[in-house]
């Protein structure tokens, strides 16, 4: 039998042995174990390359591709002990396979993460480590394969042409030949096609297939963002042609069947900045000294339905992506800022939550409709905080008497909604969103934090009672659905918290399962404190991270609610778009609008998650770039930072006000032997005694910021070296521990 692979083992070798895949293929005929000797037999060696089959057949066991027995015979693995999971790799080259069977997850070597990038599917055999009792994996196949083409900086190394990957999990840089390089020049951004995946025998390979730009380009940060995660951004021509077929209006036969409530005056709240408008609110004292509430959502059901390239294409993003200065929709413009955009004064389909809330603030009576409406003021946050401050403000509120009494009745029943959430323990954090200002050229110039206001808690809350009431309603109806499930923090993630905030006099109560009352009591005792924002971040890193789910029982531990779902912004969420073609699927009772069935449901929940946590990894990315790049104009200038993280390799500062995270690394710190107390998290100085600790205020110099890693360098200016009684550096003494300067 000849070794199909022959010709590429002699192009790597100058005294070729047989294949692996040739030596699988003799275990397959075989169909029984074969020593040594049977295999040499088989592949036709010389006996000056014994040894080299040998160290072949070991390699072979060592990928778990095959093993032997006691006997020293060697056989075809077993697949039925496979274990099925998703790779996920770490920067530093090892990683973890994600078992499919929801079991531990399984460490894997890097010399094993050799053949495959982060998210890869795999079949691995789990090892017990030597002297452990635990186990490790061995990767034996690559079963699908994540990335087929990745965006990353082209650079030449020692006369080779590679694309380093700028997702830092996808280790292996692309080896280029430098005819697939084209037009590129070294330092630029590109995305490249696999021409080969990683393997334990070489490299991938690639050829560039665009050219996205140098690094300081205007916008660069966001289309390398785009390209890093994958995010779709480009809609078919199919689709655009459906949305534009709507139109600019909506069609006044569909308006005739539906609730008219063109008389309400509603009115949309939102930023200076927003430019699709997805929920109009109208808000009326009742005889009994309660509330009647209208939510309209913008109908996007009506215009985006199964089946439609519309809807493919909307399931793909699952969700809207928000960069500083540009917005991916989920929807087309036509649609997202078009027909769908509860622009004012123009007739809108929408999907109408009716809701009666009393004077203590209790849900009493929940109703939806479809409906026809028009927004009679587009408010922004601004102009309603000032007009709820200042008369003359309040007076020139666009929209007339009418309107500006519905501001008054929402305020009103805001702050009874506000009453019942403390009440609830519902968990409120008060942190800014970082802003950033760009220059005429479209370069970062600077970055502010925005607060929100009262304008923007009375949305908040308002779209809060509005999905508790879709969830409600849902559930009376016994239609299935996707909810928005937050659980309770692990174990683990507790005694971390509790440990962190133990220094700073502060404990969080409720044993293994605390409420949403015990955090919020915490959050209450650091209202005013300079650490309060620190203790904001350390709570919130307890907590589980939300997700979509077809199962209500979970709840939503935030906000203290036994079922929440998403109802109110189908615009850029696509299971919002599922929960209005439910609540149809009821109203109209007709299971057709609703296509989706438990497992379907399944699916759907695991997807929009994933795609949620991709934009926000984008959003993420970009944010850190921008930063990064804005401290590369302030090389050597002085900040005040909180340490907010202390590390065994040095201190993470967070510049006030600036929201620009960075390091001061431990060979930073003045001269001193430092030792790491990850139970006060601290370092302390052995010889001076100096200690720096979580949430002390330090003055730090920008020294160092690496745009590749996005990574920011301090030091802490004016503080010198320790010395002795006599004005000498301390020298090393026996037993001193960790790094010193």
């Amino acid at each position: 039998m000849k070794d199909p692979f022959e010709d590429r083992e002699s192009e790597n070798y100058e005294r070729p042995i047989a294949s692996r895949e040739f030596i699988i293929q003799i275990l397959t005929d075989a169909g029984k174990p074969l020593s040594f000797d049977d295999i040499a037999d088989d592949v036709e060696i010389q006996l000056d390359q014994e040894e080299a089959l040998q160290r072949r057949l070991m390699a072979m066991c060592r990928d778990a591709q095959i093993a032997s027995d006691r006997e020293g015979r060697f056989m075809l693995v077993d697949k039925t002990d496979l274990i099925a999971g998703r790779f996920s790799a770490h920067p530093d080259g090892f990683g973890f396979v994600i078992r499919d069977d929801g079991e531990k997850d399984l460490f894997v070597h890097d010399k094993q993460a050799m053949k495959v990038y982060d998210g890869d599917r795999v079949l691995v055999r789990a090892v017990q480590f030597r002297g452990r009792n635990d186990y490790e994996a061995k990767i034996v196949e690559v079963t699908d394969r994540a990335h087929t083409a990745l965006v990353g900086q082209l650079k030449r190394n020692s006369g080779v042409w590679m694309v380093e990957p700028r997702n830092r999990k996808l280790v292996h840089p692309v080896i280029m030949q430098p005819d697939q390089i084209g037009q590129a020049e070294e330092g630029q951004f590109v995305s490249v096609e696999l021409t080969s995946q990683p393997s334990h025998r070489a490299s991938p390979t690639g050829r560039i297939v665009q050219i996205i730009g140098h690094d300081d380009d205007p916008g660069i940060e966001i289309a390398v963002a785009v390209g890093t995660h994958d995010l779709p951004h480009e809609f078919s021509q199919q689709a655009i042609d459906q949305a534009d077929a709507y139109g600019e209006f909506i069609d006044q036969g569909i308006a005739a069947t539906r609730k008219d409530l063109r008389a309400l005056p509603f009115c949309t709240i939102d930023g200076e900045d927003a430019r699709d408008f997805d929920d109009a609110v109208f808000a009326q004292r009742t005889d009994g000294g309660g509330w009647k509430l209208w939510v309209a959502i913008a109908d996007v059901a009506e215009y985006v339905k199964p089946g439609m390239q519309l809807d493919t294409e909307a399931v793909e993003r699952a969700t809207s992506v928000y960069f500083p200065r540009q917005v991916i929709p989920m929807l087309p413009e036509a649609l997202s800022n078009g027909l769908c955009s509860l622009n004012p004064d123009v007739d809108r389909l929408a999907m109408v939550a009716e809701i009666n809330v009393s004077a203590r603030g209790a849900m009493t009576r929940v109703n939806f409709h479809e409906g026809v409406f028009r927004s009679h003021a587009r408010l922004t946050y601004n102009q309603v905080n000032d007009a709820l401050e200042d008369g003359a403000a309040f007076a020139a509120i666009p929209g007339g008497a009418a309107v500006q009494t519905n501001i008054t009745d929402l305020y009103s029943l805001y702050h009874v909604l506000k009453k019942v959430r403390a009440e609830r323990g519902a968990i409120e954090f008060e942190a800014p969103e970082p802003m950033f200002q760009m220059d005429a050229n479209g370069h970062i110039a600077g970055i502010t934090g925005r607060w929100r206001g009262d304008s923007h808690k009375l949305i908040e809350e308002c779209m809060l009672l509005a999905n508790v009431a879709a969830a409600k309603y849902l559930i009376k109806h016994e239609k299935p659905s996707l909810y928005r499930v937050h659980e309770g923090p692990s174990v683990d993630k507790l005694i971390a918290t509790r440990a962190a905030l133990a220094p700073m006099g502060l404990h969080l109560q409720g044993g293994d399962e605390p409420t949403p009352e015990d955090y919020q009591a915490v959050m209450e005792q650091a209202r005013g404190r300079p650490d309060e924002s620190l203790i904001q971040v350390l709570l919130l890193r307890s907590m589980s991270q939300a997700r979509y789910e077809p199962d209500a029982k979970g709840g939503h531990f935030g906000l203290g609610y036994e079922a929440y779902t998403h109802f109110t912004s189908p615009i850029r969420r696509y299971p919002d778009l599922m929960v209005h073609r439910a609540l149809k699927s009821i109203l109209r009772k007709d299971p057709s609008v609703y296509p989706y069935d438990q497992a379907r449901l399944e699916t759907m929940g695991e997807h929009c998650s994933n795609c949620e946590r991709r934009a926000d990894d984008a959003s993420r990315d970009v944010n850190a770039w921008l930063k990064c790049r804005f401290m590369t104009q302030h090389i050597g200038s002085e900040f005040t930072g909180v340490v907010t993280g202390v590390a065994p390799f040095g201190l993470f500062i967070t510049l006030n006000d600036m929201f620009v995270e960075g390091m001061v690394h431990v060979t930073a710190l003045p001269a001193d032997y430092y030792r790491h107390d990850a139970t006060t998290h601290s370092m302390v100085g052995e010889q001076s005694g100096q200690t720096f600790r979580l949430a002390d205020e330090l003055k730090v110099r920008v020294v160092r910021v690496d745009m590749d890693t996005r990574r920011i360098d301090f030091d802490i200016p004016g503080m010198q070296p320790a010395k002795d009684k006599k004005g000498k550096k301390k020298s090393r003494k026996k037993g001193d521990r960790g790094p010193r300067r």
